[in-house]
């Protein structure tokens, strides 16, 4: 599960602390899924769709946005609360996961927050030549390998 599936399932285990009283068969009925499946989602093993989670959060009366962590509104209850530095960090792992070579990506990585630290326009325009080299990587993949062409 991710950052934001976690606040989720945090806020509505404070809530259900706070809130209800029944048990986990009943509130997985009220939400319209199984006590396993809200189990669950109390446990952060697996949290549902977003569809879901914010139909649950309306049902309790607190905003999606909220449970998450990304509104500052207080609750009256300890929930922990995602910033934007999480989710920057969240955003982080998950593109050096998509990484073949996860060594090389984090030096370089580093190697980028050294430069801009010296000179952010130097940054820049690393970046625009990153994009210009891509852009001619493919303009030669594509003579090497054209796409198919539709015959009539």
């Amino acid at each position: 599960m991710g950052l934001l599936e976690d606040k989720f399932s945090e806020s509505l285990r404070a809530w259900k602390t706070k809130n209800f009283k029944g048990t986990q068969k009943e509130l997985g009925a009220m939400f319209g899924v199984s006590q396993g499946q809200i189990n669950n989602v109390l446990n952060k093993t697996r949290c549902g769709s977003e569809t879901w989670r914010r139909m649950v959060a309306k049902k309790i009366g607190i905003p999606y946005d909220q449970m998450i962590g990304m509104a500052t509104q207080s609750l009256g209850m300890d929930i922990a609360v995602v910033t934007e530095s999480d989710i920057t960090t969240e955003r982080h792992r998950r593109t050096i996961d998509e990484f073949q070579n996860k060594k090389l990506a984090l030096k370089i990585n580093k190697e980028l927050v050294a430069l801009e630290k010296l000179d952010r326009s130097q940054l820049e325009k690393m970046l625009e030549i990153i994009q210009d080299r891509k852009f001619r990587l493919e303009q030669e993949a594509l003579k090497r390998n054209p796409p198919p062409t539709k015959k009539n």
